[in-house]
């Protein structure tokens, strides 16, 4: 069964979507919370990439609906807009992954959580 991983992203051509890429995986982009959380309630995902946070976005509520559908999907969040108080908040909850997109190990630590 073919994984699929949902990004939250406003950049299609990102680092992170050409990681994926890379490993043959191909991303369901989604570009606002709405779309996303549709997504989430038909379509399997195995993980889940925030990538940017966006104006409108309010990345902790985001992370509590996804676990009012799904309490296993690993969330990962890139640390890039975050503010440091929503980064703690969220750390608090299971299977969430903060990362730094300057990582030089991104592309091995995503294909680990990925492909697992």
């Amino acid at each position: 069964m073919e994984k699929n991983v949902l990004v939250i992203t406003d950049d299609e051509n990102s680092k992170i979507v050409r990681t994926l890429l890379k490993y043959k995986i191909f991303p369901v982009i989604r570009r606002s919370i709405p779309s996303a959380i549709q997504i989430l309630k038909f379509l399997n995902v195995g993980a889940i990439i925030i990538e940017d946070e966006h104006k409108s976005v309010d990345t902790l509520e985001f992370v509590l609906n996804i676990r009012d559908i799904n309490l296993n999907t690993p969330i990962l969040i890139s640390n890039r807009y975050q503010k440091h108080k929503v980064i703690n908040k969220i750390k608090n909850f299971g299977q969430i992954i903060i990362f730094d997109e300057t990582d030089n190990n991104l592309d091995s630590k995503i294909k680990k959580i990925v492909l697992n």
